[in-house]
């Protein structure tokens, strides 16, 4: 992707037409990262309810969506070169980050339960962050599928089916897009 000039998301997409959390053959490793952090950032930026049932009943949600999300975060900014990601929109990733960073201080194992996910302050604050993020990526925020009980493997991601259909239709809009 050409870095693009400060303050502009003209370059990305105003919808997720996938959530498929596999990397394309043609797809930079920034590329990639960038879209991981979007999909974890649109999941962080939905309700409770939907948020939860994005995941499996076996799955820990929000220590596993805050997890995900901070690799992702910390990997882009290891491989993103100077000015590829616009200064306020890295700022917006930041926050949410930080946020996160700051809940996972003190010890409240009720802040990372599902219930506390429904009804916590901390995780309001982090979804309006989230879609403040969401939206200076250029995008609307989405939901994230429900989990559908059936799992794709992409190398070694095993994702749900609604999502490996979702991801893998905005794999295929950003090849047109950035060809």
């Amino acid at each position: 992707m050409a870095a693009p000039v400060e303050g502009d998301t003209s370059h990305f997409v105003r919808r997720m037409p996938s959530w498929d959390e596999g990397r394309y053959p043609d797809e930079s490793e920034v590329d990639y990262l960038l879209r991981l952090v979007l999909i974890n950032l649109q999941t962080l930026a939905a309700d409770a309810e939907t948020c939860i049932r994005a995941y499996s009943s076996s799955v820990p949600v929000a220590d596993d969506l805050a997890n995900d999300f901070d690799t992702h975060v910390e990997q882009l900014e290891w491989v993103a070169p100077p000015g590829s990601i616009p200064q306020d929109v890295r700022a917006k990733i930041r926050a949410v980050n930080a946020k996160l960073d700051k809940m996972s201080g003190p010890q409240d194992p009720d802040l990372w339960s599902e219930e506390g996910l429904r009804t916590r302050a901390e995780w309001v604050v982090v979804r309006r962050l989230a879609r403040e993020a969401v939206e200076a990526l250029g995008y609307e925020p989405e939901p994230p599928p429900p989990w559908s009980g059936r799992t794709y493997f992409l190398g070694r991601v095993r994702v749900p089916e609604r999502l490996f259909q979702w991801l893998d239709g905005l794999r295929n809009d950003l090849r047109r897009r950035f060809r």
